[in-house]
């Protein structure tokens, strides 16, 4: 058991069975240093592993599902998945992690809502012996055994430089789509984007929140459109590309 933070960079294999080594960030000291992470070939026991997530309605928590699923299958430990069908259904993910205690001893990997409701289910499950690792949605102020993340700011940076590489010259104007506003990881998503394209000449117009599902998404692009028709570029959270591919206008994200 690693206390502490883990960011991942990136995996380089193609293969579920031998994903590793992946780069990632170890913070457990409070200061970052790279290294090559490599998994246990087995548990050492067939630990219980309870896994929430907010939904699995978009390709990243569709894909983060497949991982943890697959990795349960090679360590040889039992997994129950529960989803809350929504990032803004938090009495459903609420109720899950109540199942979750319920269900009896077992790790529990939450990917939370930064809501403070959730930091007492934390405190709760720590008092029954119960590992709390944050995987995935930020929780930077709630006590948990430790943290597996994302840097979302340096996404976001990434792909505005993408941008401002491939679009020089005259001013060109931007929408973004960072996500659901509140869940954290959309505004340091935001965050990381805002500042790789501030003082440049691609100028964002409009920046609109909300759900990763595809029906959400489609509706915040086809009202940027209406209200900014000279936008070029449409950029945001893995669930908006479903919406810019039905409304036929070329993005980044």
């Amino acid at each position: 058991m690693i206390a502490g933070t883990l960011v991942c960079l990136s995996c380089s294999a193609s293969f579920a069975a031998d994903w590793w080594p992946a780069k990632v960030y170890n913070e457990v000291d409070g200061a970052q240093a790279a290294f090559d992470y490599i998994p246990l070939t087995k548990a050492e026991k067939k630990w219980h592993l309870c896994v929430l997530f907010p939904h699995v309605k978009d390709s990243m928590w569709v894909a983060a599902a497949y991982g943890v699923v697959e990795e349960a299958k090679r360590l040889g430990v039992k997994l129950t998945l529960l989803q809350a069908g929504g990032t803004r259904i938090f009495q459903g993910k609420y109720r899950s992690s109540m199942t979750a205690l319920l269900l009896g001893p077992m790790r529990s990997s939450p990917a939370p809502s930064p809501k403070p409701a959730w930091r007492k289910k934390f405190e709760e499950g720590l008092s029954k012996n119960i590992p709390q690792i944050m995987l995935i949605n930020p929780v930077a102020d709630a006590k948990v055994t430790a943290k597996v993340s994302v840097d979302y700011p340096t996404l976001g940076r990434l792909a505005g430089e993408y941008i401002l590489s491939n679009h020089t010259g005259s001013e060109i104007e931007v929408a973004a789509f960072p996500g659901p506003q509140g869940s954290g990881w959309a505004e340091g998503f935001n965050q990381g984007f805002e500042e790789a394209l501030s003082g440049s000449s691609a100028k964002i117009v409009d920046t609109k929140w909300g759900d990763t599902g595809v029906a959400v998404q489609l509706r915040l692009v086809e009202d940027s459109l209406q209200t900014y028709p000279d936008v070029s570029v449409l950029w945001g959270a893995p669930g908006y590309r479903g919406g810019r591919r039905r409304r036929g206008r070329c993005g980044a994200g």
